[in-house]
């Protein structure tokens, strides 16, 4: 993985110049919503929205594919079917059950690090910095 090249790393090496070190995680942090604002769909709220857990499993949960894909919930139904997107929110899967996925753990602490309930964190591994 390459990282973007910025006036942060020169301005690291610059201050502390023998104190540069190769780290091995990046933890990239994205704001999520506390709730679903949209309770209910159509034109004279025919269709109202699931909200809290469903199956056990809530929006921006971390999941584990049955290709050991690890993802977040990204879009919930009642039947059961969820979407499933990395931590950018590109789709990872469309539509899978919910019992082929594996809950890794909750919106709220992601890679056994404790975050504020408002951000989905993932560590990635082997990154490169020079």
């Amino acid at each position: 993985m390459n990282l973007p090249k910025s006036h942060c790393f020169d301005a690291i090496s610059i201050c502390n110049p023998k104190k540069i070190e190769r780290i091995t995680h990046i933890f990239k942090r994205r704001c999520i919503t506390q709730r679903r604002y949209q309770i209910t769909k159509g034109i004279r709220s025919e269709k109202r929205l699931p909200n809290g857990d469903l199956f056990g499993f809530s929006v921006w949960d971390k999941v584990r594919l049955p290709n050991k894909q690890v993802g977040f919930i990204k879009g919930r139904r009642s039947s059961g079917f969820f979407d499933v997107c990395d931590i950018d929110g590109n789709n990872i899967s469309h539509s899978i059950k919910y019992t082929n996925l594996q809950r890794l753990c909750g919106n709220n602490v992601m890679e056994a690090s404790v975050s504020p309930p408002t951000t989905k964190v993932m560590g990635i591994r082997n990154a490169k910095v020079l």
